[in-house]
């Protein structure tokens, strides 16, 4: 019997994205980009985060095995992935971010790196054909993990890239002369399809929405050449109309794992965070996954002002700068961890923090920069605010509450 099921995927980037291609031309890290310069996503990439969600087994089952051994059998894969294509102007949504190894908030010497990513709005369309029609709710099951974030697309995945969501459209062929004269590619032959209805599923992990207010001015420095342009502003989404200042989910790691490691061994922020040993060249994935923040509704404002000498205390000659500070505003965090006590206590302690004004994120925080208040928190809809924003943080109920899942 004749069977065939299709997808369109239409993906839009809820966050930056780095799929990188080896190249390193104009960064230390550039993104896949096809011969008109725009970028896309590759099919292996996309191929490679919905086979990972499965266990191995269902993985096999379902994207093909190849021979271990001699005598062996190579088995097929079920589905064909293709590759996702920019569909509007995605050149522009390519830019450059800059990062740098930080140890007690101070940079490590010969550790700054730069690399392309393709940001925050950009939006791509690809094509799935599943050969098994036994597999249809398998497959609709990775869907719906990667519209919910719970399988996030190329790296830095732990430090708020890859979140994307996707709307899908279906069509099944029970008969060869129809599906002959089905052309995928083309939009007309999905217009009259509705996009499925994706379930909402979370996993075996906690996550933690937190709702921000930013109490000053925001220092994460982006450094600029442009004549009209500050010396140097907050890094901001290139692609808005508006001025939106972002803090990377890599600034939040760093600002977390620097308060963390006042409590915790370094054994356990190795666990906890991960690392990577330079000597032996092999690292440990992070547990912990922070997205990234915008701001909004707060108020850019030019500063110029003179460099200071940290040792004299004296001006430094010829060293009259200008930055671009956003002052105020509110935005949103969302740290997803798994169910581990003594990891959700640490992050509990952490979010009192940071309320209270102990924990503050980017630079020149000694002058009142980086510091936020929080609005409100949820554990998978839980709410469990007044734990930690009261007089006095209540960490053991925090920790209580935020454990009890099903």
């Amino acid at each position: 019997m004749f069977e065939r099921v299709y997808y369109q995927l239409k993906i839009r980037l809820a966050s930056p994205l780095s799929v990188g291609s080896g190249e390193s031309e104009n960064t230390n890290h550039d993104v896949f980009v096809d011969s008109s310069g725009n970028p896309f996503i590759p099919a292996t990439s996309i191929a490679g985060v919905l086979r990972a969600f499965f266990g191995e087994d269902a993985a096999e089952e379902l994207f093909g095995e190849i021979a271990k051994k001699e005598g062996d059998k190579t088995t097929p894969s079920k589905i064909r992935v293709y590759d996702a294509q920019c569909t509007k102007g995605c050149k522009d949504y390519i830019t450059n971010r800059d990062f740098v190894k930080l140890k007690d908030r101070v940079a490590v010497k010969g550790k700054k790196f730069d690399c392309q990513v393709v940001e925050t709005g950009a939006e791509f369309v690809s094509y799935c054909e599943l050969l098994d029609c036994t597999q249809e709710s398998v497959i609709e099951s990775a869907f719906a993990a990667l519209n919910n974030g719970e399988i996030v697309l190329g790296a830095k995945t732990n430090r708020g890239f890859g979140r994307v969501t996707l709307s899908v459209k279906k069509r099944v062929f029970k008969d060869v002369d129809n599906w002959l004269d089905f052309k995928m590619f083309e939009e007309v032959e999905w217009a009259s399809r509705q996009p499925l209805i994706l379930k909402d599923t979370i996993g075996d992990k906690a996550v933690i929405q937190i709702g921000l207010r930013s109490l000053g001015g925001l220092s994460i420095r982006e450094y600029s050449t442009d004549i009209d342009m500050p010396d140097y502003k907050t890094l901001s989404l290139k692609t808005q109309s508006d001025y939106s200042p972002v803090i990377p989910g890599s600034s939040w790691a760093g600002a977390f794992r620097d308060k963390c490691s006042q409590i915790l061994t370094n054994e356990e922020i190795t666990e906890f965070f991960g690392d990577v040993d330079e000597i032996t060249k092999t690292a440990v994935k992070s547990q912990i996954r922070f997205s990234e923040s915008i701001l909004s509704g707060g108020t850019p404002k030019d500063v110029t002002r003179n460099s200071i000498d940290r040792f004299s205390g004296a001006t430094k000659s010829g060293a009259l700068y200008t930055e671009r500070t956003y002052y105020y505003g509110e935005t949103s965090l969302t740290i997803t961890v798994p169910y581990n006590e003594r990891l959700i206590s640490v992050i509990g302690v952490c979010l009192a923090d940071l309320h209270h004004g102990f924990l503050t994120v980017g630079g020149l925080s000694s002058i009142g920069r980086g510091l936020f208040g929080i609005t409100d928190i949820k554990i998978n809809d839980n709410n469990l605010t007044n734990f930690i924003t009261g007089e006095k943080a209540d960490i053991a109920r925090f920790t209580k509450e935020a454990m009890k899942h099903d």
